[in-house]
């Protein structure tokens, strides 16, 4: 199943396969990098996440909303006197429970984007910094990463 959604990458001046992080062809010495404007533009991954993250968003926030609406009408009825508080007192639990979900719901929808974007901005910086070593090694700079 893994191995389906895997891509592939080629040389576009040979057409021999390349691993997705080359930079030069190892059978042409073509140039195969990628720019980072076209790393924008790719496919997006994890859409169900994504996805997931949406619609955790949007419930989350549907219920949050019939939640103040069921404490907006506690607190009308009490200042009022309509009611009694005995009758009153659950339902405004209710609503302050009903509430409390809906922020965990968004909680958890910006949670998945919030991975999602580090996912990217990881797998971005990789790129760069693997194009940063490659020209490194052209101009025959030295690189050193502290650990």
């Amino acid at each position: 199943m893994e191995e389906q959604n895997k891509k592939e990458f080629f040389c576009t001046d040979c057409k021999k396969d390349i691993n997705e992080t080359d930079l030069i062809c190892p059978h042409c010495g073509a140039d195969v990098s990628c720019e980072v404007e076209e790393l924008e533009d790719a496919p997006i991954q994890f859409k169900g996440m994504l996805t997931l993250g949406n619609v955790l968003d949007i419930i989350g926030w549907i219920v949050g909303a019939i939640g103040a609406i069921v404490i907006g009408y506690v607190v009308l009825n009490l200042s009022f006197e309509k009611v009694g508080y005995g009758f009153l007192l659950p339902i405004l639990l209710i609503g302050l429970s009903v509430f409390i979900v809906a922020l965990f719901l968004i909680a958890a929808g910006q949670f998945l984007q919030c991975q999602v974007a580090v996912e990217r901005n990881g797998r971005q910086t990789n790129i760069m910094l693997l194009k940063l070593i490659e020209q490194g090694k052209e101009k025959k700079i030295v690189v050193k990463m502290n650990n």
